[in-house]
């Protein structure tokens, strides 16, 4: 790497250089679509899903609008083709994650039930009591995954009857856990296509990756108000033949993207003071690095304060935990209330840039200024 600073600002993610950089792809494809007048689908919705599809070595895959819309959807499926809608199903999230989460278990009709994380920000699955929960949404963070061995084990060894594994698969694309694919676990996978994930669109999107055809024919049919089935209600939810064909020549960068943020975060790991703490990964993850966290003891504001002063914008890695939020109208817990994980990570936790676009020298730079904030804070690991 090199050392001749020639900025002022690096932002958190910067989709603007993206595009710049692929801009004249883009606009070629769009012009395409809509001279053809196909601009729902069509073809690139047809290619994108079996690209996808292929990726994760799933049979299936359906796109949405966004990934709120996708899990949403998914927990309906299942509350109909489960139960016939006729109970709520408990269903284990980390408390950790995002909105859409919770909202996509409320919304559906089922209930909540809050699990702790492990030291690596993934949830904890030692933490599920048997027998207590329904379904599992496994949250993938940061580019790591969760113990899907241990999941499993568990639930085969313990569980009078199995529950049904959701692969939250957002933050993960192109990871891998025993070089098995993010995307390719449980029976269904939820991704994401927001503007700061690792595959991003130009707005919000989504996709559900299966080997279920009942699932499948589901979830087509919910996306598209119903569909052919007309004893089944549905919503508008398709991603349009744009953002399909855009997601598609992405796709085309995708490995050079991912070897780069991997590259950055080698350097990041190497070099970044050890008196600040990285979340570990789990055993068995090459990690895609969607994201690269750090927990600061006691000086987040501070150290934030400190790198935004130097130009360099940070993200906090979690601004509420879902079980503080009033949409809930009860609160069940598995493996504890304490939560103590999660409450680490939401207090002390920091998100670094690390996409493909940052040059060497502004890695270089980030790293020079995150030691500098660590010695001046007098920063130690806890």
């Amino acid at each position: 790497m090199t050392n001749n600073k020639n900025f002022t600002y690096i932002p958190f993610s910067n989709i603007k250089k993206q595009y710049s950089e692929l801009r004249q792809e883009l606009l070629d494809i769009t012009d395409e679509i809509y001279k053809s007048g196909e601009v729902i689908d069509g073809e690139y919705t047809k290619k994108l899903e079996a690209m996808l599809a292929e990726r994760c070595h799933r049979l299936f895959c359906v796109t949405f609008n966004s990934n709120s819309m996708a899990l949403l959807l998914t927990h309906l499926a299942f509350f109909i083709l489960k139960n016939n809608g006729q109970e709520k199903n408990k269903i284990a999230i980390a408390s950790l994650g995002d909105r859409y989460i919770l909202n996509s278990v409320l919304m559906s009709g089922n209930q909540p039930c809050y699990v702790d994380v492990d030291k690596s920000g993934c949830l904890d699955t030692t933490q599920i009591v048997p027998n207590s929960v329904t379904f599992v949404v496994a949250t993938n963070k940061f580019g790591n995954m969760v113990d899907f061995d241990l999941l499993e084990h568990i639930n085969i060894m313990f569980q009078e009857k199995p529950f049904i594994i959701i692969e939250d698969a957002s933050e993960s694309f192109g990871s891998k856990y025993n070089d098995k694919p993010s995307g390719s676990f449980g029976i269904a996978s939820i991704l994401c296509f927001d503007k700061s994930s690792i595959l991003p669109n130009y707005g919000t999107g989504g996709a559900v990756l299966t080997n279920n055809y009942n699932l499948y024919r589901t979830l087509k049919s919910f996306r598209e108000n119903g569909g052919e089935d007309t004893d089944r209600y549905g919503v508008e939810a398709r991603l349009s033949e744009v953002d399909c064909a855009q997601l598609t020549i992405k796709l085309n960068y995708f490995d050079a993207w991912r070897e780069r943020r991997q590259k950055i975060a080698e350097y990041y790991n190497k070099n970044i003071s050890n008196k600040i703490l990285r979340p570990p990964l789990t055993e068995g993850v090459q990690s895609c690095f969607s994201s690269y966290p750090l927990l600061v003891y006691a000086s987040r504001p501070e150290f934030k304060k400190i790198l935004m002063g130097d130009g360099i914008e940070v993200n906090n890695l979690c601004n509420e935990l879902l079980h503080t939020l009033e949409s809930n109208q009860t609160l069940t817990f598995s493996g504890g209330v304490d939560l103590y994980n999660t409450t680490k990570f939401s207090k002390e936790g920091i998100l670094l840039p690390i996409y493909p676009e940052l040059t060497d020298v502004e890695v270089e730079y980030i790293v020079e200024k995150v030691n500098a904030a660590v010695e001046k804070l007098k920063l130690s690991a806890v």
